[in-house]
């Protein structure tokens, strides 16, 4: 009945599902030509035998993959790592840093990436997130190895310092200039050089103004004169010598003043535009579309407030001349609303007309035109001196990454330009640039000026005053660097100033010969 018959007697049907290993098979119900594949471990003769199709030392091996739940393979860690694998979530082991999602494998351990907005000291940071060749300058009182990791571009005792020498607008009165270099001179009488700070802020002037900066000297009026010095009695004994004369005031301003709100921000103080119809582009400027938020992040917008579009703009109450200017933005600029224009740029005037001078900017838009072969990044330079023509680039930005670096470097000879992608303080991944050429040299900005950010609407009528596609604009910008040129470590001041300085230090030497004489 079974059809089956084995040593003459009739036997069970045989099959594969008996639990036998009879036909054919090589393990029970598996294996051979008649039933199914058998599982892994099971015997075998061939590959043909296993589910695995693989047959190793007579048993059904084991078929290494990605999902078998074995850390098998060149795998680091269970189905992960290795040439063949996805790389490894956070904590997972690792071989090195292809292994890691994070691409940061250390002590064999998949860890958070490096980065330098990570909240953390690493890399070559000198302080959490600043400093070293990686990532952005240090603001004051932050840790840093030496000047280049600073903002101010002064570190002492490892601890980033302030450039400046205060922040406040003093009224120096009844200052006797003569009395005041000679005790100078008298205390320091191996001293032959004096920095030019201490000389010149003890020199009388009228209707002056001094902007300090890191690296010069501006006098905001060209009206200097010395104090006119009358020696009214001079009283000769063996231990004294008495001068009198006549004195002027003085006021040395360290930082301008802002008209409405400010916010400090990396180290500066910023004044927040709030005007309506105003240049640039006849746009409403409000304070409230500039802000910082808790993680430190700048951000400017373009948004309708009570059916109005209104734009943002600010300045720095300092002064800047001649380094490195920098900017680390989030933000697609390459599909910015064609009628938008986000602007970066040295200027000593805060509202510019058609003839603008010594003005340095960096701006991004279409001027309204919304064809993409039309240039959205502009690299200009405006000329020291009134009807001279500008020298300037328009070209196509296509780079896609939401992080980006803007840079120019501004020297008394030339400006170079320089676009990169991600945020870099090295000239990796470039990804325009342009420089003024030596023709260009001798009309190259020399004023000091602010720094003005602004970002607001291109537009032909008033009727046209808002974004191409009606939604609010929104740039992030993650730090600003200025880094002034150490061309020199003494501050230069002007011709005029140099004259008054020898001219009174000549006028000490005088009486300091005429006191040993008598």
């Amino acid at each position: 009945m079974t059809n089956a018959c084995r040593k003459k007697r009739c036997a069970l049907f045989e099959s594969c599902d008996d639990n036998i290993r009879n036909q054919d098979e090589t393990d029970v119900d598996c294996g051979g030509l008649t039933c199914p594949g058998c599982a892994d471990l099971k015997a075998c003769k061939e590959h043909r035998d296993c589910d695995s199709v693989l047959c190793e030392r007579k048993k059904c091996a084991i078929v290494e993959s990605c999902e078998d739940n074995i850390k098998n393979q060149d795998e680091s860690d269970i189905d992960c790592g290795g040439v063949k694998c996805p790389r490894c979530a956070l904590w997972k082991k690792c071989k090195d840093n292809c292994d890691c999602i994070s691409d940061t494998c250390k002590n064999k351990t998949c860890a958070v990436a490096e980065s330098c907005m990570d909240g953390m000291k690493n890399q070559e940071e000198t302080d959490i997130d600043c400093g070293g060749d990686q990532c952005a300058k240090c603001e004051d009182l932050k840790l840093c190895d030496d000047d280049c990791d600073c903002i101010s571009g002064l570190c002492e005792n490892n601890q980033c310092t302030s450039s400046f020498e205060g922040n406040w607008t003093t009224i120096v009165s009844n200052t006797d200039t003569t009395t005041e270099i000679t005790s100078v001179i008298s205390t320091n009488p191996t001293k032959t050089t004096f920095n030019t700070t201490t000389i010149s802020s003890i020199i009388n002037t009228t209707t002056s103004a001094w902007t300090v900066t890191s690296t010069d000297i501006t006098m905001t009026s060209t009206t200097l004169r010395t104090n006119s010095t009358t020696t009214s009695s001079t009283s000769t004994t063996s231990s004294s010598t008495t001068t009198s004369s006549t004195s002027t005031s003085t006021t040395v301003t360290l930082n301008g003043t802002c008209p409405s709100k400010s916010i400090v921000w990396k180290g500066y103080t910023w004044c927040l535009r709030n005007d309506l119809s105003n240049a640039p582009g006849l746009n409403n400027y409000l304070t409230d579309n500039v802000w910082i938020d808790d993680k430190g992040l700048l951000h400017l917008r373009i948004i309708n407030t009570s059916d109005i579009w209104t734009s943002a703009a600010l300045y720095t109450a300092n002064r800047f001349n001649f380094g490195t200017f920098q900017w680390q933005i989030e933000a697609f600029l390459n599909v910015l609303d064609p009628k938008a224009v986000l602007s970066l740029y040295t200027s000593s005037l805060l509202i510019t007309g058609i003839n603008k001078t010594n003005e340095i900017d960096i701006e991004f838009t279409r001027w309204g035109s919304n064809s993409s072969t039309t240039p959205n990044l502009f690299y200009n330079v405006w000329p020291t001196k009134d009807n001279e023509p500008k020298s300037g680039t328009a070209l196509i930005y296509n780079q896609t990454s939401i992080y980006t670096t803007q840079r120019f470097i501004w020297s008394s000879e030339s400006v170079i330009f320089k676009s990169i992608s991600g945020f870099r303080n090295d000239d990796s991944n470039i990804i325009q640039s342009w420089q003024s050429s030596t023709s260009f040299s001798k009309a190259v900005p020399q004023m000091s000026a602010p720094i003005h950010m602004n970002l607001w609407i291109f537009h032909m009528d008033n009727n046209d005053r808002f974004p191409s596609n009606s939604k609010p604009i929104e740039i992030i910008i993650h730090d600003f660097v200025y880094h002034p040129l150490k061309s020199s470590t003494i501050s230069t001041v002007t011709y005029e100033t140099s004259v008054i300085i020898f001219s009174t230090l000549l006028s000490t030497f005088c009486i300091l010969i005429l006191r040993n004489t008598f």
